[in-house]
């Protein structure tokens, strides 16, 4: 795994966002999306989902995954 520190410069890229929850509970979603992320130091693509709940802080991220065979 390539090293991300000292970088100079960080593009985060986020295309085909899908954002999904169910009005049963509105305070419970996912987003999907395709993360493109380059750095002087790295570069690399992946499809991620955020599962997502509602607090009194605003919304938290619960999980994440990554699927880098996309």
């Amino acid at each position: 795994q390539q090293s991300m520190n000292k970088a100079e410069f960080i593009k985060v890229y986020l295309t085909d966002i899908e954002i999904n929850y169910t009005p049963d509970n509105p305070d419970i979603a996912s987003a999907e999306f395709n993360q493109a992320y380059a750095s002087n130091t790295f570069q690399g693509r992946t499809r991620k989902r955020l599962d997502l709940k509602n607090s009194a802080n605003g919304w938290l991220i619960v999980t994440e995954t990554n699927d880098n065979n996309r």
